[in-house]
């Protein structure tokens, strides 16, 4: 029971570590290594759903 316990305090521990190296980035980018925002993707996209909740949401549409 202790080796389980102490596996998943080190897989806590490593998924924390990569979400802040995630966050921590100026963008995150699809199929390219130099993102110019917050999300870049080269390629094609389809968003399926854009949830507007009030009038100070800006979306390009």
């Amino acid at each position: 029971m202790k080796i389980r316990k102490r596996f998943y305090y080190i897989l806590i521990l490593l998924l924390l570590a990569g979400l802040s190296t995630v966050i921590a980035q100026d963008g995150i980018g699809i199929k390219t290594s130099n993102p110019q925002a917050t999300l870049d993707v080269n390629g094609n996209v389809i968003i399926r759903e854009v949830p507007l909740n009030n009038a100070s949401t800006k979306a390009l549409m």
